[in-house]
């Protein structure tokens, strides 16, 4: 009697353990049935803690709850020793959500403004892996660590720069400034369409590390560039009356 009783607990701790398992993977796939499978399983591996059962450890093992998170946090540590580091988030980003961020110097990215519902399981821990690296060992290899002026700052360095040309040579932009001539790497399409409507700007150099190039006012989109003066990539661009 007491066999058949514990052959019975097993096999009912076992199937607690499998369902827990099972509809973590599956109901991850449908973000309509994410917290239904998120609660599912916290109520099942409560229920083997109480019961002592040595399966919640591989429930925390092999579950998508877990097993997601962990691995989106190693493949945002990959991506900073790779110097590909990204903060990753969701929605429809504004015109300056592409800039380089100024603490972190990572590239903004998004999964587009239709949400799936298991972003917070992919995206927070690789946000988490790149802050967490960052503050450690700094900023990751590769990535531009000169002055970042802010949007009002810019303006005002900008103000007081020389008229300098550009013009398009094959398939690139270069900028012609004092007697010198840097070609422009786009980071960003929005930059190939604003250069392609422009021939005049005005330009100044901060710190002989970043270039500024403010669009002329007849220009059809104002705008300020920022570039690596080293290389010509522009690694953010401020708006007129963009706040974003």
């Amino acid at each position: 009697m007491q066999m058949e009783h514990s052959k019975k607990h097993n096999k009912t701790i076992q199937t607690v353990f499998w369902t827990a398992v099972i509809s973590s993977w599956v109901m991850f796939l449908f973000f309509f049935s994410i917290p239904f499978g998120l609660l599912i399983w916290i109520g099942a591996l409560i229920c083997l803690f109480i019961k002592k059962s040595k399966l919640k450890w591989y429930l925390l093992l092999i579950s998508s709850w877990t097993l997601i998170p962990v691995w989106s946090f190693v493949s945002g540590t990959r991506d900073y020793f790779q110097g590909n580091a990204a903060i990753e988030t969701f929605g429809l980003p504004g015109r300056e959500f592409y800039n380089l961020d100024p603490d972190l110097r990572v590239w903004n990215s998004t999964s587009g403004c239709i949400v799936m519902g298991f972003e917070p399981f992919t995206q927070i821990p690789n946000n988490l892996a790149v802050r967490f690296w960052t503050s450690l060992l700094g900023i990751q290899k590769g990535a531009y660590t000169g002055a970042y002026p802010t949007k009002e700052q810019a303006k005002e360095m900008v103000s007081n720069g020389e008229q300098a040309s550009v013009s398009k040579q094959v398939d690139v932009y270069v900028l012609s400034y004092k007697n010198q001539y840097l070609t422009l790497r786009s980071h960003h399409y929005s930059d190939i369409v604003v250069l392609q409507k422009t021939s005049t700007v005005r330009a100044t150099v901060v710190n002989n590390e970043c270039l500024l190039i403010e669009t002329t006012p007849d220009s059809t989109q104002r705008v300020i560039m920022l570039a690596e003066k080293s290389n010509g990539r522009i690694f953010a661009r401020y708006y007129e009356n963009q706040t974003r």
